[in-house]
């Protein structure tokens, strides 16, 4: 625990209260700290998403002040945030290369991992705060969004109620239409590299 911040959590039947306190100054400090220079899943990202409408109990003044400070996504963030999430592993090309090799697991953890570059390319966009840490309010970050698939959310819940060979082509599917935006939208983002896995299978491999 540091000097200048403390975490508690209170039981409030049938709540849990969980409460972050810090010094105004340190505050102010990592407001400024994290705007400076965009960090992929820095999870003050998360926080700065919600700020917004947080509802003060005290001091609205100041935090009206932090809020009009937070509020505006930084421009210089946007393309480094779409680069960093074009790191998109293809795992529908090497779909049938794992499955005879009893990769469920893995296979599964590409498709979060695959999710989560989906939604963080649209996040940077579109200029609105997201990480992945406890990402959670998918269908509510959907509607922050201008430029997204159609029916994002749901879509990306389905990638974990399909097989998993459904769900990769799924999978496919949403980050090609993310990478259309993409070029769109940003086009000095060269998306040519992951574009060019969209339609690739690599043939399967001996056990």
């Amino acid at each position: 625990m540091r000097a200048d911040a403390i975490v508690a959590a209170l039981e409030a039947a049938p709540l849990e209260i969980q409460a972050g306190h810090t010094t105004v100054a340190e505050w102010e400090a990592r407001i400024e700290q994290v705007l400076a220079e965009y960090q992929p899943n820095d999870p003050y990202h998360k926080v700065f998403a919600h700020y917004a409408d947080a509802v003060p109990l005290l001091g609205a003044e100041l935090v009206a002040g932090w809020q009009a400070r937070i509020r505006e996504y930084p421009e210089s963030w946007s393309r480094p945030a779409v680069e960093h999430h074009l790191k998109v592993f293809p795992i529908w090309a090497a779909y049938d290369q794992v499955v005879a090799r009893d990769a469920q697991l893995w296979t599964y953890q590409m498709l979060v991992e695959g999710a989560q570059h989906v939604l963080g390319m649209l996040a940077g966009l579109n200029r609105v705060y997201w990480a992945s840490f406890q990402f959670k309010r998918a269908h509510a970050f959907e509607s922050q969004l201008r430029w997204k698939p159609d029916r994002l959310a749901d879509r990306i819940d389905s990638l974990f109620t399909s097989d998993t060979r459904a769900a990769t082509v799924a999978l496919e599917a949403l980050v090609a239409e993310t990478l259309d935006l993409i070029d769109q939208h940003t086009p000095d983002v060269d998306t040519a590299k992951v574009r060019a896995t969209i339609g690739r299978r690599h043939p399967a491999w001996g056990p």
